[in-house]
């Protein structure tokens, strides 16, 4: 019985050894390429509708991807988020039903009263423990 049932786990487990072995080693490929080089941003380049306006429609799309990007531009890494000027910015409001605070008001108000009527029941119960029996 144990036989029978650990050949079918390892057929059922074989396949998905053989996908994540496969997919290892996909990866080790991608972080053994090189990074890729700058990109560039073409200056001259026109919009694909231009294209199609002047009638030159397919034609005009194979050119533009094979056009080569000599008048182009390095483009670098995107600007730094300043996260302490943002926070300083008197500016930005939060709009009241979004911050919170009639919430926690009610959450801090209802374990008040919570609190006031178990203890209140727990005095009630220590009187009367002290209290005569009738």
């Amino acid at each position: 019985m144990r036989a029978l049932v650990r050949a079918l786990v390892e057929e059922t487990v074989a396949p998905l050894l053989r996908v994540t072995i496969e997919l290892e080693h996909r990866i080790q490929k991608l972080e053994e390429r090189p990074p890729p080089p700058a990109v560039f941003v073409s200056g001259a380049a026109q919009s694909p509708s231009a294209g199609h306006a002047t009638g030159q429609g397919a034609q005009h799309l194979h050119t533009h991807a094979a056009a080569p990007t000599a008048y182009g531009r390095v483009v670098g890494p995107p600007p730094v988020l300043n996260v302490a000027a943002i926070m300083r910015d008197p500016g930005i409001q939060v709009d009241s039903a979004l911050d919170g605070s009639k919430r926690k008001f009610r959450l801090l108000l209802t374990f008040i009263v919570l609190l006031v009527v178990a203890f209140g029941g727990l005095f009630a119960a220590l009187a009367q423990s002290y209290a005569p029996p009738r």
